[in-house]
């Protein structure tokens, strides 16, 4: 499925809530006794403006996506690693590390992540931790450079 179609489908109550309020027009209209035909142009006005707003949101979403993708793809070096049960972090850990050379920069800082919440990730008494180095634009053409070989 495109992009626009899964946006769309995402956003498929919104544009079932439109048909409904043109139903609801309707209803109220022919109970008036009052042509149908007057509902029809409101409708195709609120159709379109909705439209327009669905349109909008589409190229805002494909923007953020398109920019998305792109740090996906920049990632960090992950290592995971099954420790003793010894660390006892919560959530995520940032701290500052000896400092040490990846994808042609020096780095300092770290963060660490432990799925201690989760212990079906490793055997009994073990833990999984993520390390994550920060890399960036400079880093990702380092490593996208490299050839099977080197990497």
């Amino acid at each position: 499925m495109t992009f626009a179609g899964r946006y769309l489908k995402d956003h498929l109550s919104v544009i079932l809530m439109e048909c409904l309020f043109v139903f609801i027009f309707a209803v109220v209209f022919s109970l008036y006794h009052l042509p149908l035909a007057a509902v029809f142009y409101p409708s195709l006005l609120c159709f379109l403006a909705g439209a327009a707003f669905l349109g909008q949101g589409l190229y805002w979403a494909y923007e953020r996506h398109k920019r998305l993708i792109h740090f996906q793809s920049l990632g960090g070096a992950e290592v995971r690693e099954v420790l003793e049960k010894d660390f006892h972090g919560k959530g995520t850990v940032f701290f500052d590390c000896l400092p040490f050379e990846t994808g042609g920069r020096k780095v300092e800082r770290i963060s660490v992540k432990s799925y201690e919440y989760e212990p079906e990730f490793a055997p009994t008494g073990k833990i999984v931790i993520q390390v994550n180095v920060p890399q960036f634009d400079k880093e990702y053409l380092y490593w996208k450079g490299l050839t099977k070989e080197e990497y």
